[in-house]
């Protein structure tokens, strides 16, 4: 898969994203290969008390037996494939190590990563706005948005030096951008196609490097501002809208459009979202282990911007990342969103994850008050169906 080139930190080649310790491979009569899934690269860092989901992969002769360590972990060494949650409760740097012999009792070499656990991680993500048509008398809700999505990604450090021209897929409007920010062009007028969106965005335009976007769009329909303002969504919607900017339901798809082809049974009855990261953060941290179906569950209903495109909402309900949001409930940043993040290749910070479950008694109580009626705000529709552009040419 293409997502894990973009943090890959390996020693050998290899399918997927993961962290590799290479051996001559038990098809060549040489040891086992030791792979640690689950952390990448990108959700490493916690803050002290803060835990990780492990996942390992052993490729050789079955069976295997597995030898994990984790120092300064709330447990030392694990002989699972999948030792499940570790916290680590002081500050500082903590080396994990994955290992595993195969049947002929030939041993891996070590599959090693670091975890870092402290209070305040410094990011490189920054996000500059460009508002369009009026846009700026807003300014204060795009950018308070803009400033949630900064804390809770890390990096890598966004951007690309280019003069881009007017296109009307982005803007109708020619623009400039540099290294250290991702620029997110903020437009209010009507959206008439599709008719009766609410909000209408997506990247623009990604790196040839890693795929991730260096420029896109949120366009909020001026026609729904009045409501959005009165019943206290405007935030939400907008942050909902720039996460699809960074990738979330916008980049999942086949890697031929620029996505990375994560999304699992497109069109179908079950689609689901297969990235690693988002998985075990599902299972482990927002109450999906009971979940009877494949997890990462994604909308299996509505238009093409909405199915394939959202979290299913009969699964995960107040969760932000629906295709659609209730005024008076609490719309909730889960983890399993934060975690699919990284799975596209960003680095996040697992503490800005709010409590949530997929468990539609514990979500019941989570409410705010004075936010409106509890009518839907259908969010269905509101990703640019059109691929990004690459820059510089085609990948």
């Amino acid at each position: 898969m293409r997502v894990l080139r973009a943090i890959a930190l390996a020693v050998c080649a290899a399918p997927a994203i993961v962290l590799l310790a290479c051996g001559g491979g038990s098809s060549q009569g040489g040891p086992p290969t030791a792979a640690i899934l689950v952390p990448n690269a990108g959700s490493t860092i916690v803050p002290p008390g803060g835990a990780l989901s492990f996942e390992g992969r052993c490729d050789g002769v079955a069976p295997f037996t597995h030898a994990w360590t984790f120092a300064g972990g709330s447990q030392a060494t694990s002989v699972a494939e999948v030792p499940g949650v570790v916290s680590f409760a002081a500050a500082g740097s903590h080396a994990v190590t994955y290992q595993c012999t195969d049947a002929n009792g030939k041993v891996s070499s070590q599959a090693t990563l670091t975890v870092t656990a402290q209070s305040s991680p410094s990011s490189q993500f920054a996000i500059r706005l460009q508002f369009l048509n009026g846009a700026d008398a807003y300014q204060a809700d795009f950018q308070a948005a803009a400033d949630r999505v900064s804390q809770m990604v890390l990096g890598p450090i966004p951007g690309y030096l280019a003069d881009e021209p007017a296109s009307t897929d982005c803007g109708n409007t020619a623009f400039s951008t540099e290294v250290g920010y991702l620029l997110v062009l903020a437009d209010t007028e009507p959206i008439t196609s599709p008719p009766g969106a609410l909000a209408l965005s997506g990247p623009c335009y990604v790196r040839t490097s890693d795929g991730l976007p260096f420029a896109g769009i949120v366009r909020i329909n001026s026609n729904y501002i009045p409501t959005l303002q009165s019943n206290g969504t405007l935030q939400d919607v907008i942050t909902h809208e720039m996460l699809h900017v960074l990738g979330f339901g916008s980049l999942w798809g086949p890697v031929s459009a620029y996505g990375f082809g994560l999304l699992v049974g497109s069109g179908g009855s079950d689609p689901t979202f297969s990235g690693d990261q988002a998985v075990a953060a599902f299972r482990d941290f927002d109450g999906g282990a009971a979940y009877p179906g494949t997890p990462v569950p994604v909308e299996n209903t509505g238009g093409d911007a909405s199915r394939d495109r959202h979290w299913r909402k009969t699964v995960f309900g107040a969760e932000l990342m629906t295709a659609s949001l209730t005024p008076g409930v609490a719309s909730v940043l889960s983890r399993t969103t934060l975690e699919s993040l990284a799975d596209l290749g960003y680095q996040v910070d697992v503490a800005a994850a709010e409590p949530f479950s997929v468990d539609p008694l514990a979500m019941a109580a989570v409410r705010l008050e004075g936010r409106g009626p509890t009518e839907e705000l259908d969010l269905g529709g509101d990703i640019l169906l059109v691929p990004p552009r690459a820059e510089p040419g085609a990948r």
